[in-house]
């Protein structure tokens, strides 16, 4: 063969070209494996994620399913409070309405009884005189052509204050 008739050095040149090639190319089979068993380990990663993300998905359906599901009832639910929220401040200002007229009922009758008491008191000229000095005009029917206080019966006779005072209850119930 032509190995056999060439110097030894040149032998072992082919030889390492013959074998070295193989030797380079296990080599690069061992590297290959490496790199296919790296990729396997990555795609076994991937994989194992991909089962959890399924799961997780899964799971996030279900729960957005239910979350469908209750929307209805979280409306009803909002709206009833809505509703209830708004029926106490109605309450709260019917209650407040209630209180002020009370209050201004009681001033009124304390403004009756003051001027009953001032329209005893005072002289009828004394009184004409302090009316038209201070521009003052009180409320009520005329008694003998001059004006007289709500507290002041048709007769010129003041009211008592209790008879004022059922007037007003039996006016309100």
């Amino acid at each position: 063969w032509h190995e056999a008739s060439a110097p030894p050095l040149a032998r072992s040149e082919s030889y390492r070209d013959a074998y070295g090639a193989a030797g380079d190319a296990a080599a690069a089979a061992g590297g290959v494996e490496k790199v296919m068993s790296e990729l396997r380990m990555q795609v076994a990663v991937e994989e194992a994620n991909i089962s959890r993300l399924r799961e997780e998905l899964g799971q996030n359906r279900k729960a957005l399913q239910s979350l469908q599901e209750e929307i209805p009832q979280r409306i009803v639910s909002s709206q009833r409070l809505s509703q209830l929220r708004l029926a106490m401040k109605h309450q709260q200002a019917s209650t407040d309405c209630l209180r002020f007229k009370q209050q201004a009922r009681s001033k009124v009758a304390l403004v009756q009884e003051l001027l009953a008491v001032w329209h005893g008191a005072i002289p009828p000229q004394l009184r004409q005189a302090m009316l038209s000095v201070f521009d003052l005009t009180l409320v009520g029917g005329l008694s003998g052509g001059s004006p007289s206080p709500p507290s002041i019966g048709a007769d010129g006779q003041p009211i008592p204050f209790a008879e004022l005072e059922s007037r007003r209850r039996a006016s309100i119930g």
